[in-house]
């Protein structure tokens, strides 16, 4: 199970808002200047494996550092971005 809460909030440096902050690049990119939390990434990974073989697994972003099936199936399922 991999969890990844992350915090946003600001405005920009003149306290800009609307097609004002556009027109002079101080566009903040978050909804509000308060910090919100919100859930970035939450979801869970079961392999199936499908061989006796194991292989080594370098510990790296949501990854931990162990080993696997050399040949499995990996299922994985909640919110999570198409780059993970």
């Amino acid at each position: 199970m991999v969890i990844n809460p992350e915090d946003a909030g600001g405005e920009g440096i003149g306290r800009v808002t609307g097609i004002a902050g556009f027109t002079n690049g101080e566009m903040p990119r978050v909804q509000q200047a308060a910090p919100t939390l919100y859930l970035a990434r939450g979801y869970v990974s079961y392999s199936v494996p499908l061989s006796d073989a194991t292989a080594s697994v370098d510990d790296g972003l949501n990854q931990v550092a162990g080993s696997e099936p050399a040949c499995r199936l990996k299922l994985a399922a909640g919110k999570f971005a198409l780059t993970d």
